[in-house]
Formats: structure tokens, sequence, C-alpha cells
């Protein structure tokens, strides 16, 4: 089974990436915003429109997301973060995203923010599904495979 990451200095280091691919003078991203911006992305993949920079679309996506976790008081530890990753990478491989690579990993975006926006509106959603903060952290862990995707 193929795996786009295997060690946890690498997820260390999109994550630290991340971090600085925002501007340091805008105030935190509305999740609207965010989920404007993927919707803009599908709409140019859908007309055939070549996207070519996925990894900074990535690690932007992915700086706006650890903005949204300061706000939210959500501690992400850069290395227990990349070892929960990597272990869940491990479980899935990189099989799910083979064949539809960078679109693949949009779709799941899209899905996540969706209940990201949900979960924002109404916080007893948490109750008898994941977390804000489970949610928040899987957006995360797939820009740092999106960033990674270009290895398959």
């Amino acid at each position: 089974m193929k795996q786009l990451i295997t060690k946890v200095s690498e997820v260390i280091d999109v994550l630290t990436m991340m971090e600085k691919a925002g501007s340091a003078t805008s105030d935190v991203a509305d999740l609207q915003f965010v989920s404007a911006r993927i919707a803009n992305v599908r709409k140019k993949i859908l007309a055939n429109t070549l996207y070519s920079s996925w990894p900074l679309f990535f690690l932007r996506i992915g700086n706006l997301m650890l903005r949204i976790a300061t706000v939210h008081n959500v501690n992400i530890n850069k290395t227990e973060f990349s070892e929960f990753l990597l272990a869940k990478h491990k479980a899935y491989g990189a099989e799910p995203f083979a064949d539809w690579k960078e679109v693949g990993i949009l779709m799941r975006l899209g899905s996540k923010i969706a209940r990201l926006i949900n979960l924002e509106e109404d916080p007893d959603l948490e109750i008898n599904c994941e977390s804000f903060q489970d949610t928040l952290k899987d957006i995360i862990g797939y820009c740092v495979l999106g960033y990674y995707m270009d290895r398959l």
C-alpha cells in the first residue's frame, strides 16, 4: 500500500509552511469564504481549466484552518498531530486518492468544510457526530496530504 507521507518531520514541515502561508495582517477567514474558494477551484476543474498551484492552494487553506483553530482554542500540537495523521494515513494509504488525486481531496475538503460551517452555526450537532475539533483536524490533515499529492 503506497503512502504519500512516511515521517513525522514531513508533516511538521508542512504545518510550519501552513503557518507562514497567510498574511500576518488579515483577520481570521470566514468559513464561508473558504467554502467559496473551494467552489471556485471546483468550477475551474469542471471547466477543464488547468489549476497548477495545488501545493500553494493546500498550504493556504491549511493556514486558514490553523488560524480558525487558534480562534476556537483548538490546540494543534505538531508532533502529536503528525503522529496521528501518519497512523491514519497508514490505515487508509494513498489508494482513496490514486485516481482522483487533488480533486478527490478537494471533494473531501468541501464536505468537511460544510460540516465545520454547520457545527459553527449549531454546536449541538457535536453531541452525536464528530466534534468541531475533529473536523478541523481532518481538514488540516487533508491539506497536508494534498500538499504531497504530486508524489502519487
